[in-house]
């Protein structure tokens, strides 16, 4: 294969497969609400309040002034696949069931791959109803098609395996600047509710996306074939705006909370668009012998050409959450709903528990359940450090099983504020 190939190739996979992500509003990098299985849209205050609901910023137990000193997370993983999977199959030789609980384990829709990271940089800074942050966003989803496992099994002679139709990824990267303001609304038979906004400025750091994608291999009785390819849509920068809505209300003992992510969002991507196109073919028969001996025996053809500026939403999610206290455990329910698959949401509904406990003042413990989503299940534990003003959080997820070897994917957490 020529070497050009090969580095416009590694280039797309660096692209839409290793992408670093730091997906926004979905607060892997807020260290308590992670505790308690993201069940924190009620619960969010001062700085910690435009990822979740700008409205927040107004309720009566919200401090007067919260800054943002550090706010580190991290999700790695995949949908399918365990630390006790591993130990099950690692050294052992198998058997035709072995590959079919493998397979059976990988959903319909594929296989896919979880290397997320969000980071808040310091200073952002919450004072009174009004709010100034930023953040890094790189989103991704990427789905391997399930026939991919289905060959180590051994190859049927006379078959056509379809490798690449079900395949999907798609990234993207920007950084924000973010404007919250919330505003005490007076409405006949409700008394008072909370409104609140965020207005994103977006600096577009990069776009990937494959449009197309298809391969095939033919295993024949005395010859196998391969071919295949991909057409990919790119660009390096642009510019854009995002628009947040929220309500709050406090009601006795509890905290209601509604919020709207992206509800309105435009990014053109004008800095370098361009469309990648390659196409691949075996030019002799596969075998052992001629893979070994031949290194240009996968050729292949293609191309790439500069394009108009484009442009792209950001996905819209719904987020519900509700908090109250009872004695010294603090309780709180979220419910999380995307409309439409795209990189950081998805539309598998969410709906998660968590709790706090405050027994001793200083450290805060949490624990937490969440189901659906993208894991179907998943378990949390946490704690705090509350020393004066100071406040430091860790959390971390279990995603996919309640116990932490048979979890699929972890999410941790660190972060760190300053409250007064």
């Amino acid at each position: 294969m020529k070497t050009k190939t090969m580095v416009n190739i590694f280039s797309v996979i660096l692209l839409l497969i290793f992408v670093v992500s730091m997906v926004k509003a979905q607060g892997y990098s807020d260290a308590r609400s992670l505790g308690m299985a993201r069940a924190y849209t009620a619960l969010a205050r001062g700085v910690d309040a435009p990822l979740w609901n700008p409205a927040n910023l107004k309720l009566p137990t919200s401090k007067k002034f919260s800054l943002q000193l550090f706010s580190l997370g991290l999700r790695f993983g995949n949908s399918s696949f365990s630390k006790h999977s591993y130990d099950i199959y690692n050294g052992k030789y198998l058997t035709s069931s072995d590959f079919q609980d493998i397979l059976d384990a990988i959903p319909d829709d594929g296989f896919r791959l979880f290397l997320d990271t969000e980071i808040c940089p310091p200073f952002g800074f919450a004072y009174g109803p009004v709010a100034l942050t930023f953040s890094g966003v790189v989103a991704s989803d990427v789905r391997l098609c399930k026939d991919y496992f289905d060959l180590p099994d051994g190859w049927e002679e006379n078959h056509r395996y379809d490798l690449g139709n079900n395949n999907h990824a798609e990234a993207w990267g920007y950084s924000t600047a973010t404007i919250s303001w919330a505003h005490v609304v007076k409405l006949p038979k409700i008394q008072k509710i909370i409104l609140g906004v965020n207005f994103h400025y977006i600096l577009g750091l990069g776009y990937g996306k494959v449009l197309r994608s298809w391969g095939t291999f033919y295993s024949g009785e005395y010859a196998d074939f391969t071919e295949g390819g991909i057409k990919a849509r790119m660009a390096q920068g642009g510019t854009g705006f995002a628009m947040d809505f929220g309500v709050a209300r406090e009601y006795h003992n509890w905290t209601f909370s509604l919020a709207f992510s992206n509800l309105i969002s435009h990014i053109t991507w004008k800095r370098k668009p361009q469309e990648f196109e390659a196409y691949f073919y075996s030019t002799e028969v596969l075998t052992v012998y001629s893979i070994a001996e031949n290194d240009s025996i996968i050729e292949s053809d293609e191309s790439t050409k500069d394009i108009s500026s484009f442009s792209t939403k950001l996905p819209v999610e719904l987020r519900l959450g509700a908090a109250t206290t009872w004695k010294e455990i603090l309780i709180s329910l979220d419910y999380h709903q995307g409309f439409r698959e795209r990189p950081g949401v998805t539309t598998r509904p969410y709906l998660a528990v968590g709790s706090e406990f405050s027994y001793i003042g200083f450290l805060p413990l949490r624990l937490g359940l969440g189901f659906g989503g993208d894991h179907k299940i998943l378990s949390a534990l946490g704690f705090g450090l509350k020393l004066g003003f100071f406040h430091f959080d860790y959390g971390i997820n279990f995603n996919g099983a309640l116990w932490p070897t048979h979890a699929k994917a972890l999410s941790m957490a660190v972060s760190s504020s300053l409250r007064f």
